[in-house]
C-alpha cells in the first residue's frame, strides 16, 4: 500500500473539484466555510481516496494500529452526518428539553470573576490547575484520526475572560441541535464551534471537541439565549474532554461568567458525581436538574 506522502507526490496535479451547485448550497452557509473548501478541496480527496482505499484492504496481517485506526475512522465515515445547509440557515425550532427550576442558585463575587480576568495563562501550559478548573489533558475516548487540533481553526471562535461575549453566534432554545456549540477550555480560554459545521475530516461528517483542540482542560456543549443575549446555557457533554466533578462542573460556569454573560445556566445534577458518571439523561430530556449563576457584589 503506498504510503499518503507517496501517494500525493504520484497523484497528477488537478483544480479543486468544486462544482458550482456545491459553492452555492455552502454560501447559505458562512462565508469561511466556503473559502476552506475551495482552498483544501483536493488535499481532501486525496485524503479521502486514501482512507477509501485502506477501508477495502483485509485486516489481517496488518498489526499497524495507526492502519487499523484509519480504517476505522473510513468505515465511521460511510454513516456520516450530512448536514443540509436549508436546516442550517432556518430559524431554530422548538426544542423537547425542558429545565427545571434550578435546583441551587450561585452568586459569584465580582472579585473572583475579575481574579479570571486578570489571570493569563497563555505561557502555562503545563500549569496544574488553569482558570481554577483543571490541567490540560489529552483527547480521550477518540479515534486518533479524529484527533487534530488544527482541524477546525478557521472556524473557531475564542474568548478568554475579560475579552467580552462570542459575537456573531446562533441562538436558539437549549436543546436544539442546529443552534449548539462545542466548546473547549485550554491555556488559551474558551473555544467554541457549532456542532453541525460540516468537516471532511471528521469520522461523523462534523465538528468534534478533539478536531478544535488536541488538549483541553475541559470540553461540553453552550447554547446562546434567543431573548436575553446576556444569558448561556451549557452542560458537558464531551466524551473526549469529560468534566471530572461537580466542583469542576461549577467552575467552568464560572469561568463563563467571567468571559462577560449575566447569566449562565448549568446542567449540573444535585446528585454528586464522579469522572465517567455524567450521561446523556444529566443534560437532555424532561425536567433537566441544572444549577443559575449570576454575577454578584463582594460582600
Amino acid at each position: 500500500m503506498l504510503t499518503l506522502t507517496r501517494r500525493i507526490a504520484a497523484r497528477p496535479a488537478r483544480q479543486p473539484a468544486a462544482s458550482p451547485v456545491r459553492l452555492a448550497r455552502l454560501r447559505l452557509q458562512e462565508p469561511r466555510m466556503v473559502q476552506r473548501h475551495e482552498q483544501t478541496c483536493e488535499a481532501r480527496q486525496i485524503i479521502r481516496d486514501w482512507h477509501a482505499t485502506a477501508a477495502s484492504l483485509p485486516e489481517a496481517g496488518h498489526d499497524d494500529a495507526l492502519h487499523d485506526a484509519r480504517v476505522a475512522w473510513a468505515r465511521a465515515r460511510q454513516s456520516r452526518t450530512r448536514v443540509d445547509p436549508v436546516l442550517l440557515a432556518r430559524p431554530p425550532g422548538v426544542s423537547d428539553t425542558t429545565l427545571a427550576t434550578p435546583w441551587r442558585t450561585v452568586v459569584v463575587p465580582r472579585s473572583a470573576l475579575r481574579w479570571l480576568v486578570e489571570s493569563d495563562h497563555t505561557h502555562e501550559r503545563g500549569h496544574g490547575s488553569l482558570w481554577r478548573i483543571g490541567g490540560l489533558r489529552a483527547a480521550a475516548n477518540s479515534n486518533p484520526v479524529d484527533v487534530d487540533g488544527k482541524a477546525m481553526q478557521d472556524e473557531l471562535q475564542s474568548r478568554r475572560p475579560g475579552h467580552g461575549c462570542f459575537a456573531g453566534v446562533v441562538c436558539g432554545p437549549y436543546g436544539d441541535r442546529y443552534s449548539k456549540y462545542l466548546f473547549v477550555i485550554d491555556h488559551l480560554g474558551m473555544h467554541i464551534v457549532r456542532e453541525m459545521t460540516p468537516c471532511d475530516l471528521s469520522s461523523r461528517g462534523i465538528a468534534l471537541h478533539s478536531l478544535m483542540r488536541e488538549q483541553a482542560v475541559v470540553g461540553g456543549e453552550i447554547f446562546f439565549d434567543r431573548l436575553d443575549e446576556g444569558k448561556v446555557c451549557i452542560n458537558f457533554g464531551s466524551a473526549r474532554f469529560p468534566v471530572r466533578s461537580n466542583y469542576q462542573a461549577e467552575k467552568v460556569a464560572e469561568f463563563v461568567l467571567a468571559l462577560g454573560y449575566q447569566s449562565v445556566v448549568a446542567m449540573i445534577p444535585e446528585r454528586e458525581f464522579c469522572s465517567g458518571e455524567y450521561g446523556l439523561a444529566d443534560r437532555y430530556g424532561k425536567e433537566v436538574q441544572n444549577m443559575l449563576f449570576r454575577a454578584g457584589d463582594d460582600a
